[in-house]
């Protein structure tokens, strides 16, 4: 008995899957020609497309032997969490550059061979990128800095 990347087969089970069922929910609508496409033409097509790659897809798992799983990284997945919570908590607040700037150094922890270096590089050029692209280009009103509230 031959074995199976199981990783593969799974995939290729799956691309199956969404393409027959694709296939077959779109049988209640008109196909039309490819000239005049019915409702039903693209989602009919796309499964198609999609069968044929899972068919693909389990063929090479079958002749492909098993790959190991890799370990679970626990660490830098809850670090990217946290870098996604710390921006949806301090985007108000602390303006567009501060968080970008927090982002991606806390996003460096993840993974440790990264120099410090290339890490404030990359932070201040995504912060001048997302400034120039949401602030300037798309006209977002986001604040650039922190907002000072006076009290009293």
């Amino acid at each position: 008995m031959r074995r199976t990347n199981k990783q593969e087969l799974a995939a290729g089970l799956l691309f199956g899957a969404v393409g027959a069922a694709a296939i077959l929910l779109s049988r209640a609508d008109e196909m039309g020609s490819a000239s005049q496409m019915g409702p039903a033409y693209f989602p009919t097509l796309l499964g198609a497309v999609l069968l044929i790659l899972g068919v693909l897809v389990i063929i090479r798992a079958l002749r492909s032997g098993p790959l190991p799983l890799p370990s679970f990284a626990g660490r830098p997945l809850l670090l990217v969490l946290a870098a996604i919570a710390l921006f949806a908590l301090c985007i108000a607040k602390a303006g567009l550059i501060v968080t970008t700037l927090a982002v991606v150094i806390l996003s460096r922890f993840a993974r440790a061979e990264y120099a410090w270096r290339e890490t404030v590089l990359l932070a201040v050029a995504l912060a001048a990128f997302c400034t120039v692209l949401f602030h300037c280009g798309l006209g977002l009103q986001l604040p650039l800095l922190p907002v000072l509230t006076r009290s009293g």
